[in-house]
């Protein structure tokens, strides 16, 4: 899980159109799996892996491990795996909209293959 939610961020960061949709905006994230605890933080266009943050200003997404697996590597949406009632969000549409937008612009390029 850890692995995925590294490459996650690293794929995020490598989306330089990222930055700009994010500037000026301010998210501390906390992504509850059954087993683990990811801190986020969007400050301004830049997402960093944290070690803690401040838990009364933070957006936290819950649920379990392949759920949360599946939003990280774009395999599922935000507000689809929340009408699923596989991931719970804490925090309002605006924000909801956003993080929607991270998860699903940073999913993994897919490689293709061209066979003859």
């Amino acid at each position: 899980m850890k692995d995925h939610f590294l490459a996650f961020v690293q794929e995020a960061n490598n989306r330089g159109h990222l930055a700009r949709f994010f500037e000026g905006v301010s998210i501390q994230l906390a992504i509850n799996t059954d087993k683990e605890v990811f801190y986020l933080s969007i400050q301004d266009g830049v997402i960093e892996c944290r070690d803690h943050i401040d838990h009364e200003s933070a957006v936290s997404i819950t649920g379990e491990d392949k759920h949360i697996s599946a939003l990280l590597m774009g395999e599922i949406r935000l507000r689809e795996a929340i009408d699923l009632g596989n991931l719970h969000v804490n925090t309002n549409f605006r924000t909801t909209l956003y993080l929607e937008t991270l998860f699903l612009l940073s999913k993994p390029y897919e490689k293709i293959s061209y066979a003859n």
